[in-house]
């Protein structure tokens, strides 16, 4: 019989990719491969983000800022909030041996781009920053999805939390605006993934553990009254 070979990216599979299937190959489940990327992700994780950069681009171009900073602070504003929420849902799945993918969706990328024209016609600096999610495959208990669905609420928080004390310190200065910025996206991502409705983080985790659910919502909302109240968002 032909050895199998063994793929550790779901959609880097002959027989995912063509209408015939292939038996030789496998996905393995069950252990720990490292960080893998498949090629098909890639180019989902690039539209998302260059979507979710020239909404906040244009955005903040609509506030007065020049092109150059506002780009910059778009794609800052994605990369500390969006981007790394959902590699911590990845590389937590694939520490259980999980296959774990992002893929975009049409209907969320149109909706950020549907925020993007509300904010910019009422004035107020909003963007719905979900034009995909991370999906995931393989054996996993409640424990494993509670701390899969965790791990994207918690690097925005401690983001948040890192970025709140540097924006105290310089917080007459443009790169105070910046940290500003960076912290309340963080801390409004943090607590809006973990209300316990629906397909969002919350849920996942209260079944797994309440107390954990509480003890991360609680400073993720502090942080955020606080941030809130003192920054001004161009």
């Amino acid at each position: 019989m032909k050895k199998r070979k063994v793929y550790y990216s779901f959609h880097d599979i002959p027989s995912v990719r063509g209408s015939n299937p292939v038996y030789p190959y496998a996905y393995s489940y069950g252990e720990s491969h490292g960080w893998h990327f498949s090629e098909t992700e890639i180019k989902h994780i690039l539209i998302a983000m260059f979507t979710l950069a020239f909404a906040f681009s244009i955005i903040f171009i609509s506030k007065g800022l020049d092109i150059l900073s506002a780009v910059g602070m778009g794609f800052l504003g994605i990369v500390s909030s969006f981007l790394l929420h959902e590699l911590g849902h990845k590389f937590t799945a694939q520490r259980f041996g999980m296959w774990a993918e992002f893929r975009a969706y049409p209907m969320g990328l149109l909706t950020v781009i549907i925020f993007m024209l509300i904010s910019i016609s009422t004035g107020f600096p909003i963007i719905f920053a979900a034009p995909g999610a991370v999906y995931i495959m393989g054996p996993a208990g409640r424990r494993e999805i509670g701390i899969v669905s965790i791990a994207g609420p918690s690097v925005n928080f401690l983001i948040a939390l890192i970025s709140f004390p540097l924006f105290l310190i310089f917080y007459e200065s443009g790169i105070g605006s910046l940290f500003g910025m960076i912290c309340l996206i963080n801390s409004l991502l943090a607590v809006f993934n973990l209300i316990p409705f629906g397909p969002l983080d919350g849920r996942k985790v209260i079944e797994w553990n309440a107390l954990i659910w509480a003890a991360l919502l609680i400073p993720s909302l502090i942080l955020l009254v606080a941030v809130e109240n003192m920054v001004y968002l161009i």
